[in-house]
């Protein structure tokens, strides 16, 4: 069990690694998501022998009242200190990302390898890979008309905030955001993560094809393996699927 620890960074609502475990899963959300979405994890048998620490953006969660970031810029600024001084020297290094979170995750283990803390595996979880860009029209640009419409085709997005003025009015700054962070981002020339990579993808996910998948290949070396599982978008939230996942996100990091 993942036993609750004090929190003393904004970036780790949930708190910093404890130092038990065999190893550290870091688990970055999706647009318009919060640290929460992963506080399952925490407590999931298949994880029991890991230490999971879900990481939360600014302007949402438990962090609501911070301005949101719209440039990766300002996310690594805030995001990389705080990494590295969680990463607990000597023990392995999970990053996953779902959606928006792969991208953010990407750029942080890019961080941490640049500092010599190579992570020991990265998943990209339903996320295009990083040098492909967005295909337009740009979510983050559209009126709101047209993006709640976006929200309720996507999914993921709760119907009593899609169908409450006063909660669209709290929440859309948030995911406009986060549609900015990842529509607007652009890979660095010669970007390229060395640990090794799982891209994953639902086969019912109109948002990521499986050739936005392959791609990782050109930006993750030849440690690149990939796995299509049943769902869309938010496979994540179907028991069966999730299990499947965290058995292979063992076995991807060599804790099977």
């Amino acid at each position: 069990m993942n036993a609750p620890v004090r929190a003393v960074s904004p970036w780790f609502p949930f708190g910093r690694p404890a130092g038990r475990g065999r190893a550290v899963l870091f688990a970055f959300h999706h647009a318009g998501g919060a640290a929460s979405f992963f506080h399952g994890w925490r407590d999931h048998p298949l994880l029991a022998d890991l230490d999971v620490c879900p990481v939360e953006l600014p302007g949402r969660g438990r962090r609501f009242l911070e301005p949101a970031c719209r440039a990766f810029g300002e996310v690594l600024a805030g995001l990389v200190p705080a990494l590295c001084g969680a990463v607990p020297a000597g023990r392995p290094v999970i990053l996953f990302g779902h959606s928006l979170g792969a991208l953010v995750a990407f750029e942080a283990a890019l961080a941490l390898q640049a500092r010599g803390l190579p992570p020991a595996a990265f998943i990209a979880s339903a996320r295009r890979a990083p040098q492909l860009p967005t295909p337009q029209p740009w979510r983050h640009a559209m009126p709101d008309a047209a993006l709640i419409g976006e929200l309720r085709r996507l999914g993921g997005t709760r119907d009593e905030v899609l169908e409450s003025e006063e909660l669209l009015e709290l929440f859309l700054p948030a995911i406009r955001a986060d549609f900015a962070l990842t529509e607007t981002y652009a890979l660095r020339t010669g970007a390229r993560l060395d640990c090794p990579v799982l891209a994953l993808r639902g086969t019912g996910d109109l948002e990521v094809s499986a050739a936005d998948v392959d791609a990782w290949d050109a930006v993750c070396g030849s440690r690149v393996a990939r796995a299509d599982l049943p769902g869309d978008h938010f496979y994540l939230s179907e028991p069966s699927v999730l299990a499947d996942i965290l058995v292979r996100l063992r076995r991807h990091a060599g804790l099977a």
